[in-house]
């Protein structure tokens, strides 16, 4: 071993069963991290420079280092306290991936995934919290840091976030704590509802700061696709997809729902911008006059019959004036015992940043129903089964190859007409009596709740291993070496 390689490993002071400590800096005055020579070999660094100096990167934080190595076969690492207390925050606990960069000798630990909540993460349903226990155990796997966070626990002068992690002991030491890190270089936007007195700090996060950090990668932009209008108008002009689109303007008068009226004999009032199918009216024209029906709670439906325009006008007059409504084509949805059903397919990114359909469902709506989902007094199934209730064998397999189509094809298309990184998309498909497929809207952050019937476990760790196979993809981390070690040290097995 060459002279300074064995004063740099002086830093290191051996303790009983074989493990090492930190006493010092290196004689440079840099921070040190130990490899073992089989990490370090791995990863293609230079074991045989004794000044070997780079970049070390955990989150966007970033410091210069000296390397020093230890003959050893396992892939361990141990960071001095200095490194940990001004990069990486907190003590790694975990197993840690490194990707180098031979050519800008630049060393990325983790990545860090950070995952942004509108509410903290241990209030979230248990549906939800089982997903995020999966994600930051799949992240722990993988040599990744994942923590949870809202933007008002950010020290935007120290680039810290205060956030949950959860940590993967053996039951029942399974917890999720609190503690620092550095800002994530992946964001990924689960932000749901936010309370009025929390969104400037959301806003001030995700419009004003992000945009500025170019060594972060955000997966789902913070309001993107929320315009239901806008999108029509985007996709309607692209070849491939515009057959899926019901036809729809923006209703800026009562004049806009006639028209459609007197050319479907029905049309659906929806708000701009909601979700959940909240605010919905369909109207029909009939010879008697017209119908206006809608669901203004669960257990509730009402019908109201007009004799005329004029009636019908003044009804809608405070519904038009309230909030931006568009009016839609009507479909004459499929139904089971009289319920309305359509689908929503939930698509995610995998490691190539393609999208991949993660699961179909079917929402079935209440019997003589306008919407679907149970919401509304409905239900959630698999897609397969509710098909197969109302067609053939034959005929469910060729709707969901159709479906299966359709919808990369419309997710392709955004890809195109959007420059914001969606990672999941959420589409809302309806399939006529005709057995022709519709898009009724898209949705970015769907929900994650799943039917009756479907593998739980499956869909959580294919959602895990899709987002941090994407993340990677986002950091470009595939084109770098890379290993993953285990934290402190350990005599060879």
């Amino acid at each position: 071993m060459k002279e300074k390689e064995v004063e740099s490993q002086r830093s290191f002071e051996q303790k009983p069963g074989g493990s090492h400590r930190i006493q010092k800096r290196s004689r440079e005055g840099l921070l040190l991290l130990l490899l073992s020579s089989h990490l370090a070999e791995t990863l293609g660094i230079d074991t045989n420079d004794p000044n070997c100096e780079i970049e070390l990167s955990a989150g966007i934080k970033k410091t210069k280092i000296k390397l020093a190595v230890k003959e050893s076969s396992a892939d361990v690492f141990l960071f001095d306290p200095a490194t940990v207390e001004e990069t990486l925050l907190a003590r790694t606990h975990q197993p840690l991936s490194f990707y180098f960069d031979k050519k800008a000798k630049h060393l990325l630990a983790g990545p860090f995934l950070g995952i942004a909540c509108g509410i903290p993460v241990i209030m979230h349903q248990p549906e939800v919290l089982s997903l995020y226990q999966e994600i930051a155990e799949t992240a722990r796997s993988q040599g990744a840091v994942c923590y949870f966070f809202t933007p008002d626990l950010i020290n935007f002068e120290k680039e810290t976030i205060t956030a949950f992690t959860y940590r993967c002991r053996k039951p029942p030491h399974k917890e999720w704590v609190l503690q620092d890190f550095p800002i994530a270089n992946i964001i990924y936007n689960q932000t749901g509802y936010i309370s009025e007195e929390l969104r400037p700090g959301y806003r001030n996060f995700f419009h004003n700061y992000l945009p500025d950090k170019k060594t972060v990668r955000l997966i789902n932009p913070f309001l993107g696709l929320r315009n239901k209008l806008e999108i029509y108008r985007q996709l309607i002009t692209r070849e491939t997809v515009s057959s899926f689109l019901p036809e729809t303007a923006a209703c800026d008068s009562p004049d806009d729902i006639f028209y459609f009226l007197q050319k479907y004999k029905a049309a659906y009032l929806k708000p701009l911008v909601s979700s959940l199918a909240r605010g919905v009216y369909k109207i029909s024209a009939g010879s008697r006059g017209y119908v206006l029906e809608y669901h203004p709670s669960r257990a509730e439906k009402v019908r109201r019959d007009f004799r005329d325009k004029i009636e019908l006008q003044k009804a809608l007059k405070p519904v038009l004036t309230a909030k931006p409504y568009l009016v839609q084509q009507p479909l004459e949805l499929i139904r089971f015992e009289n319920r309305p059903v359509d689908f929503r397919a939930h698509l995610i990114k995998n490691g190539l940043g393609r999208w991949s359909i993660l699961i179909i469902k079917a929402r079935i709506g209440p019997g003589g129903g306008i919407v679907t989902g149970p919401g509304w007094g409905g239900y959630r199934s698999l897609a397969e089964d509710a098909l197969g209730r109302i067609f053939s064998p034959e005929e469910t397999t060729e709707i969901m190859q159709n479906i299966q189509e359709a919808v990369l094809m419309i997710a392709r298309e955004i890809d195109e007409v959007h420059a914001r990184p969606f990672g999941e998309l959420g589409f809302d498909i309806a399939v006529d009596v005709h057995k022709k497929i519709w898009m009724i809207e898209v949705n970015p952050k769907p929900n994650w709740n799943l039917p009756p019937g479907a593998d739980i476990k499956k869909m959580e760790k294919k959602m895990a291993e899709h987002l941090l196979a994407y993340c990677r993809y986002l950091l470009n981390l595939n084109a770098y070496s890379s290993a993953t070690g285990l934290p402190g040290w350990r005599s060879d097995p």
